[in-house]
């Protein structure tokens, strides 16, 4: 994670200040548009699900394992080495827009 932004403020040092944060994502075997991911900081896992995309409508779902109020959906854009999230559906989610970096 390089950039988090809510309502257009930049709020990265309050969600990744020690700039460590990280979600990985692993795709079905049988779906290339769904598959399971894990979240964290450092070394620690802190979250597990699955994850959904529905390339027709552009929208990305989180299933969280942590319960349905940490699930959530996304517009999604990726180019080579980056990941563009634009919350959506529900409100909280509606303020957030998060920049991610792919690490190899």
């Amino acid at each position: 994670m390089v950039k988090v932004l809510e309502l257009s403020e930049d709020v990265t040092q309050s969600h990744n200040a020690n700039n460590n944060r990280w979600i990985s994502f692993k795709a079905s075997p049988d779906n290339p548009f769904e598959g399971s991911f894990e979240s964290g900081t450092g070394e620690e896992r802190e979250n597990s699900g699955k994850w959904f995309y529905k390339e027709k409508t552009n929208e990305f779902f989180l299933d969280s394992d942590a319960g349905e109020e940490d699930d959530s959906y996304w517009d999604v854009s990726f180019n080579a080495d980056s990941m563009y999230w634009k919350g959506r559906k529900f409100e909280f989610n509606k303020r957030f827009e998060i920049f991610y970096k792919k690490a190899w």
